[in-house]
């Protein structure tokens, strides 16, 4: 074999581990946009969980600490029965005024009659909130901290056993 066939050759063999690594690294590349994607998704869904439910356990605790207690009576719902968008309808009392509100209880969870209770504000009796809300905003707050925690500390996990994976 003369020297040019050689070169030819090694030029071959050289390109074709190139083009294997670098469709090796293609793919790493890929999986790499891919796991900052998801990364960037729950940290933004952390936040906008912890957004969101900052107002409302403000006034969850508004209404806790001011607040005073009633009973009130399901009476109706606000769309068709098994519908996703069905939620109850909650009727309380206060000085012979009737007031209602739509209950957080979705389709399935309530049934007509049911009583639950509600804390409304001593000067403006029409506003009141479901005590069970704050039971649901506190779980809303215990995901987005949780998804926040994940995205943030999946980055340096993943870096840990990447380094300990290739020596």
């Amino acid at each position: 074999m003369n020297a040019g066939a050689k070169l030819e050759n090694a030029t071959f063999s050289l390109a074709g581990v190139v083009n294997l690594l670098s469709a090796a690294n293609a793919g790493d590349r890929k999986w790499n946009r891919h796991f900052t994607f998801g990364r960037v998704f729950l940290i933004f869904w952390g936040l906008v969980a912890l957004v969101m439910t900052t107002g409302a356990l403000k006034a969850d605790f508004q209404f806790r600490t001011n607040g005073i207690a009633a009973t009130a009576k399901m009476v109706d719902h606000t769309g068709h029965t098994g519908s996703k968008r069905d939620n109850g309808i909650l009727q309380y009392s206060v000085q012979g005024h009737t007031y209602r509100i739509v209950s957080i209880q979705g389709s399935g969870i309530y049934r007509i009659g049911d009583t639950a209770q509600v804390r409304y504000l001593p000067n403006h009796p029409a506003s009141a909130r479901e005590d069970g809300r704050l039971t649901f905003d506190l779980l809303f707050v215990c995901v987005g901290v949780s998804s926040l925690a994940i995205g943030l500390t999946l980055g340096p996990i993943a870096e840990f056993v990447s380094r300990k994976m290739n020596g």
